[in-house]
């Protein structure tokens, strides 16, 4: 596709669906062709993200087939959060309506939306503006362009092909190489560096509780502050923690039926950012961090699951996180099973080899939440692949191990065979079927249903 049938098509996209981003067009000159020039990087892109892959190819909405479904998901997410910003007393009913119209279970409360707008209205306009083109970062990440220029700036295999690192290893070290970072304030250019730290944290994988690991560095950050730094920490943290709700706003933006609203953020998931985010705040003047003790025990209080077993209860919010069947009767269902079945060695392995282990899977929930799709209520299937996983991520010879080439497909073959079909690819760190020799360093898109990038 050429850059003017591109231009043509964003443009008419968003002024037919995206009306406050047209708006904010209108009000800021220059930003039009910021976001056109900017989301062009990723149209250029063959990659996919995995998440919902599969809901996406059944949307019938026009645009589809022309446009990569990351503009879908970064314009979704500033159009979420311009939306949040206008929240008043006057407007919060029909407002928290059109946020909720592409929730089809679960929706957001009332409440809940508007405590979640009240932070929103307190931005600044720096705030908006930084959040804007963090988005638009967020979504090239690991293009072309991206990579092209990375590497002209920093060298060959300079930077690791993780989407999140990769981010915060190029707006920290090279940032003028996206024009969302280069032609703006130093201190908005200050705000994206937090919103993008060089290190392995990685709040996604804490919200779903993957591995212990995932807030170290920020574990290592609050352990080393002094007392005169705090002030400045908090507000670090905090810029990061709102640019991931901004970024979980727009999670499924590119399978909307109706191109309004957040379709992930829906009432379970707000509880959790909040629980999640108020003890990662809290540690910062706590004397130890101890974030997701904290974070397992509001979601089972939340629930009402009073599990005296703390091995059981990680074990069983974890599996309702990644599963995405946050809520008692599916809490209630697994402690039950774990107890009739006597199975607190497997409970206690598993958490042992994918949670406090030094290692990393990604693209584990898409997989457990495909198990939970094609096998609804088979939750011996789901543990076991919760342990394969475990096996899997502990003899594999890399520290980070990639689910992502198990499509949906793949994975009944690999339910049916009772797991002995799968394999790891030793070179590359992928996980595949028995029999496949993927190309070295493949990314490829699959069919799963849920997996958050």
């Amino acid at each position: 596709m050429s850059f003017e049938n591109y231009q043509t098509n964003i443009n008419a996209l968003i002024q037919k669906h995206y009306p406050r981003v047209q708006k904010f067009y209108e009000q800021n000159p220059g930003y039009q062709m910021l976001i056109v020039e900017q989301l062009w990087w990723v149209q250029q892109s063959k990659e996919k993200t995995l998440q919902a892959d599969v809901l996406y190819h059944e949307t019938n909405h026009p645009f589809k087939n022309l446009l990569h479904i990351e503009i879908f998901r970064a314009l979704n997410r500033i159009e979420c959060m311009l939306l949040l910003k206008e929240v008043n007393v006057d407007n919060v009913q029909n407002l928290h309506e059109e946020f909720i119209r592409d929730q089809l279970n679960d929706q957001l409360t009332l409440e809940s939306f508007k405590k979640l707008s009240e932070s929103f209205q307190q931005f600044t306009e720096e705030q908006i503006e930084t959040h804007i083109r963090a988005s638009l970062i967020a979504s090239v990440t690991l293009s072309p362009q991206a990579q092209t220029l990375t590497k002209e700036q920093l060298g060959p295999d300079s930077f690791p092909m993780d989407s999140v690192r990769f981010s915060g290893k190029t707006v920290t070290q090279c940032g003028d190489i996206y024009p969302a970072f280069s032609n703006t304030s130093p201190s908005i250019q200050q705000k994206l560096w937090a919103c993008f730290p060089n290190d392995l944290r990685h709040w996604r994988h804490a919200f779903f509780m993957e591995n212990s690991i995932c807030l170290d560095p920020l574990k290592n950050e609050i352990s080393q502050c002094t007392p005169d730094e705090k002030e400045a920490l908090k507000e670090r943290i905090t810029e990061w923690l709102n640019y991931w709700v901004i970024n979980a706003l727009g999670f499924n933006g590119h399978v909307s039926q109706t191109f309004t609203g957040s379709a992930f953020m829906t009432e379970s998931v707000y509880q959790r950012a909040q629980f999640l985010n108020t003890a990662i705040l809290g540690a910062i003047d706590a004397s130890a961090f101890t974030v997701f003790e904290d974070y397992s025990d509001k979601c089972a209080q939340h629930l009402q699951l009073n599990i005296q077993n703390k091995e059981i209860s990680l074990f069983i919010i974890r599996l309702l996180n990644m599963a995405n069947i946050f809520n008692r009767k599916e809490g209630t269902a697994l402690h039950n099973y774990i107890s009739d079945n006597k199975i607190l060695n497997k409970v206690e392995a598993i958490n042992q080899e994918t949670f406090y282990a030094q290692k990393v899977a990604t693209y584990v929930p898409g997989l457990l939440q495909n198990v939970i799709t094609l096998l609804p209520d088979d939750l011996k299937k789901l543990i076991d692949t919760f342990s394969w996983i475990g096996k899997t991520l502990a003899t594999s010879p890399v520290d980070i191990t990639s689910f992502r080439l198990m499509d949906k497909n793949k994975l009944e073959t690999l339910l049916n065979s009772d797991f002995s079909a799968g394999r790891i690819g030793l070179n590359t760190g992928n996980v595949y079927l028995e029999g496949e020799e993927p190309e070295e360093g493949l990314h490829k898109s699959s069919s799963f249903k849920m997996e958050l990038a």
